[in-house]
């Protein structure tokens, strides 16, 4: 049996790592004059490239073709006098005075051609009286014209998700929400992304890493331990090194409790002895037994068995750079970083307007290639505010939680919609502990089933909320291995709202009470009519609103609210949901959304973690799924699913934004582009 814990709770330890589902991530040191053969690393403006015929791409063995003296590295720059900068417009000058035919395009990182008494370091290397165009591999040459259905580079890509930020922390770690997510995503890559973008509702699960830090791995026990070999090419945005030692200090520091993350005992507690080691720590995480170093660029991960598909799960694993924290306070590291993240992802973070915006750049240095887009901004406000930016043009993919924000914005001539099916389900929670002390007599199990039976949900789904709602009554849906189940794994619950009110009487209501239900929103048009239903079967529901930024306090640290309409989790992991109703995870440890505590359900998830093979597993995840949803069982009752409610401008081409909740789908974000030629160009925004 799990044991029952709390950690003490500090006000910035309140901020640390909620569940994202809840809520629905120098200049050029030398520049040298000129003799009569010239080095320039510019990039060479269009008009330039349209008089420099090339014929032919050739690839990086050619580089010893070219004639080189020397590879000019930074402590060489320091000896070479700087006696002028030579502006773009010299390099055309150059080039349209000295006839050059060009025979073929190679990559190197910088090169010094013979006869050169000064060195010019910029982006572009462009060699004259030679045969050959030099380039560096960190440039990825742009087309020179705007051709149909090929991508373009340049522009801002403008996102939001729809509302405000609650207590911005831009690390993947320490994150609140997913309106910090869409930020940490960019600015990070994690040590493995799965191959595919993502086409359809959700992603293929077929192939299972691909695209992250780690170029390669191998399975050392089928679905239980991995060896990851790092990729070279990986570097911060400092210019620092990728290595396993960023690796092994990050789940260090994240998992140690001096930082105050206390993120080994949550999302890498299915990593091997992560749970035991963070509640008794020593100064190496390698004696966990999850977590092993191989050599400066090869890592091993050992989970603690087959129950939680490792592959699957959504884990951010993003290195942070060891250089900068292990420099810091560890009381105080994560705040300090907190606005000024140094990732290795495909955008560099720029800055952070408080309640506005957070800026993020190209990085022309990302191994996969660098985003067409220039800039990535997302921007955070008012929600009515934000659909009005989006119906000016403003916004290239929004995020909205408003029914019928989304339908005139989907009719608008330069939107497309793109409703997702989440896998994140909306259910009832009602606090055990306080129907204790307020109302002993109530079954509150019987109580919730009768108001998952007393709430019309087709109608609501269809009539108010346009299709978008999935209503299921199966909790784990959305797990790919758990869809094949047989019909008494769960219970189809239609409207009945006669068997509703002679349930709710069964359960010893009293009709004359009200009963409060928390949220951080105002009552929604659904929420309205659920609360109509139930005073119909004699259930008075009044709204109690707090705001976005203390829903930590409100919520999970004192655990006091009456009910809850909140999720149970949305990853492939089915365990996830045992971190919203298992007995030790209090907050920080979990988001036991009111500290309620029931040893049947411990002891069926501990069936299903000492689970031997797939099949065993199958069936214990079954068993929790009957004992959830049963008659005088229920502990949450479910209502339906939601659509993502995703809308996109038409300018915006390439793969979109895809369900990565519960699957670990490529970040599509660095492929789009922005198209000139949209369909709807004649719209003036």
């Amino acid at each position: 049996m799990l044991d029952v814990g709390k950690r003490m709770m500090t006000r910035r330890n309140l901020i640390r790592g909620a569940s994202a589902g809840l809520f629905g991530a120098a200049g050029a040191a030398v520049l040298a004059a000129c003799g009569e053969a010239q080095v320039v690393e510019r990039v060479v403006t269009q008009e330039v490239i349209k008089e420099v015929p090339v014929e032919t791409i050739v690839t990086k063995e050619v580089v010893k073709e070219v004639p080189v003296e020397s590879v000019v590295t930074k402590e060489v720059v320091k000896e070479v006098p700087v006696e002028k900068i030579v502006t773009q417009q010299v390099v055309q000058q150059v080039v349209k005075e000295v006839p050059v035919t060009i025979e073929k395009v190679v990559e190197v990182e910088k090169v010094v051609t013979v006869e050169v008494e000064k060195v010019i370091e910029v982006e572009k290397v462009v060699t004259v009286e030679v045969e050959k165009v030099i380039e560096t591999e960190k440039i990825v040459e742009r087309p020179t014209s705007v051709q149909a259905g090929q991508p373009v580079y340049g522009g801002d890509l403008r996102v939001s998700w729809g509302g405000g930020i609650a207590g911005a922390s831009f690390n993947s770690y320490t994150q609140i929400s997913s309106d910090q997510a869409i930020v940490n995503v960019e600015v990070g890559t994690s040590l493995i992304h799965g191959a595919s973008w993502g086409d359809g509702p959700f992603a293929s699960l077929e192939t299972r890493f691909g695209d992250g830090v780690a170029k390669s791995f191998e399975e050392v026990a089928p679905e239980e331990s991995y060896i990851f070999h790092l990729d070279e090419r990986f570097t911060f945005h400092d210019g620092a090194p990728v290595t396993a030692d960023d690796f092994m200090y990050t789940f260090h520091i994240v998992t140690h409790p001096d930082w105050g993350v206390g993120y080994g005992s949550r999302q890498l507690e299915q990593l091997k002895g992560f749970k035991a080691w963070a509640e008794n720590p020593t100064d190496n995480i390698e004696d966990t037994g999850g977590v092993k170093k191989i050599d400066n660029m090869t890592i091993q991960l050992t989970t603690d068995g087959v129950q939680e598909p490792f592959w699957a799960s959504p884990n951010p694993m993003q290195p942070m750079p060891k250089h900068i924290y292990e420099t810091l306070d560890p009381a105080t590291a994560f705040d300090t970083m907190a606005l000024q993240p140094v990732g290795n992802g495909p955008f560099k973070f720029e800055r952070y307007v408080d309640q506005q915006f957070a800026e993020l750049s190209r990085n022309d240095a990302y191994p996969y290639g660098a985003p067409w887009v220039d800039r990535y901004i997302v921007r955070y406000g008012d929600p009515d505010a934000l659909d009005a930016a989006t119906e000016a043009g403003e916004l290239d993919f929004l995020r909205t939680s408003s029914v019928e924000a989304y339908a005139r914005l989907a009719g608008m001539p330069h939107m497309q919609a793109q409703p997702m099916r989440s896998p994140f389900a909306s259910l009832i929670f009602l606090n055990h502990n306080i129907f204790a002390e307020k109302w002993p007599d109530v079954n509150v199990s019987l109580m919730t089933e009768a108001m998952v039976i007393g709430a019309d949900r087709v109608s609501i789904a269809n009539n108010i909320m346009a299709g978008t709602l999935f209503v299921d009554d199966y909790h784990f849906s959305h797990i790919r291995f758990m869809q094949d189940v047989p019909m008494d794994a769960y219970r189809p619950l239609p409207y009945n709202p006669e068997a509703a009110k002679a349930l709710l009487e069964e359960s010893g209501w009293n009709p004359d009470d009200t009963l409060t239900w928390l949220g951080w929103f105002a009552p929604r048009p659904q929420d309205l009519a659920l609360m109509a239903n139930w005073l119909d079967m004699g259930l008075k529901v009044e709204f109690e609103r707090v705001d976005r930024a203390v829903v930590v306090e409100h919520l999970w640290e004192t655990g006091a609210n009456e009910m809850v309409v909140a999720n149970l989790g949305g990853s492939q992991d089915v365990g996830d949901a045992f971190r919203r109703i298992g007995c030790d995870n209090i907050w920080p440890n979990g988001y036991n959304y009111h500290h309620t505590c029931f040893p049947e359900i411990d002891a069926l998830y501990q069936a299903a973690f000492d689970a031997p093979n797939k099949e065993a597993l199958k069936e214990a995840w079954i068993e929790i799924s009957r004992y959830l949803h049963g008659r005088g069982t229920m502990i949450a009752g479910q209502l339906w699913k939601h659509s993502l409610l995703f809308l996109y401008h038409r300018r915006v081409s390439g793969p979109w934004w895809m369900n990565n909740y519960a699957i670990p789908a490529r970040r599509p974000t660095h492929r789009v582009w922005l198209d000139p030629r949209w369909s709807g160009r004649d719209y003036v925004g």
